[in-house]
């Protein structure tokens, strides 16, 4: 079983012709109903900004809200309140794929200390060709090694527990 983080740390600036951050929120929350029913994933926390509006939309979904100084610290203490010896830090603004119960459930059967990337699904000619140059949409890992990492957001977080697989599903961009 997973502890999924909502970190809302974007992907890209938000556009002004976007959707608002708050629904963009709901979005991602919502492709975690899924995992939630599947058993994969045990409890939800939203790390995040105020434009987000993380306290009205977590309370409204049933989950868990932490709005701290910042975003680092602010993850720092979700993982922390992790309920699960794994878990899964989701940027907002990413989708899960339909895949990914399937493969994470048999990542984490087989190994489950296993720690692994999710990528956003590659929408240029250069990240097609090279996968790894797609943005980083979450990572899976032991909540043990988390712990260990020094501040900073979900690349600083990878980059210290350093996965060696990268999972095949591809989250979609929403909004």
């Amino acid at each position: 079983m997973l502890s999924a983080i909502v970190s809302c740390e974007p992907l890209a600036p938000l556009r002004a012709d976007a959707v608002s951050p708050p629904e963009i929120l709901v979005r991602t929350l919502a492709v975690l109903v899924a995992p939630v029913v599947a058993g994969l994933v045990r409890d939800v926390v939203v790390v995040g900004g105020k434009a987000y509006e993380p306290e009205i939309v977590a309370e409204h979904a049933g989950c868990g809200f932490i709005v701290a100084e910042s975003l680092e610290a602010g993850l720092a203490e979700a993982l922390l309140e992790a309920r699960s010896q794994c878990v899964l830090v989701l940027r907002v603004g990413c989708a899960l794929p339909s895949g990914f119960i399937d493969e994470a459930g048999d990542l984490l059967r087989a190994d489950p200390d296993a720690a692994a990337l999710l990528r956003v699904r590659s929408e240029r000619w250069g990240e097609r060709l090279v996968p790894r140059l797609a943005p980083l949409a979450g990572l899976i890992a032991p909540r043990r090694i988390c712990l260990d990492a020094p501040a900073g957001g979900l690349r600083a977080l990878a980059r210290h527990v350093h996965p060696r697989e990268t999972l095949r599903s591809r989250a979609r961009r929403i909004g």
